[in-house]
């Protein structure tokens, strides 16, 4: 088992929950209205902006999780600012 957590600005919300919606069938998290912050290493300084956000978390078996990865892969570099997607899987432990 495998626990992917994604974070994607809003503008992708609505296709992250219909990959997941389709492939994972014990459901997931979203957690809609999240804030993602990005630092920037500027000369002399850092700026730190601010984006909206969604959060997704779901938990499956491994091979489902590569799918989703593999489908989601396209989206990382379709916005104007990047990162407009990011994954984290981890190995999950314990599921109850």
């Amino acid at each position: 088992m495998k626990q992917l957590t994604i974070i994607c600005f809003k503008e992708l919300s609505n296709d992250v929950a219909q990959i997941l919606s389709r492939e994972i069938s014990g459901g997931y998290v979203h957690i809609p209205d999240a804030v993602g912050r990005k630092t920037e290493e500027l000369v002399g300084y850092e700026k730190t902006a601010s984006f909206p956000a969604e959060v997704f978390i779901a938990a499956a078996e491994d091979e489902t999780i590569g799918k989703i990865v593999h489908q989601l892969k396209e989206y990382t570099d379709k916005c104007e600012y990047k990162p407009c997607l990011k994954m984290l899987v981890s190995k999950l432990e314990e599921w109850f």
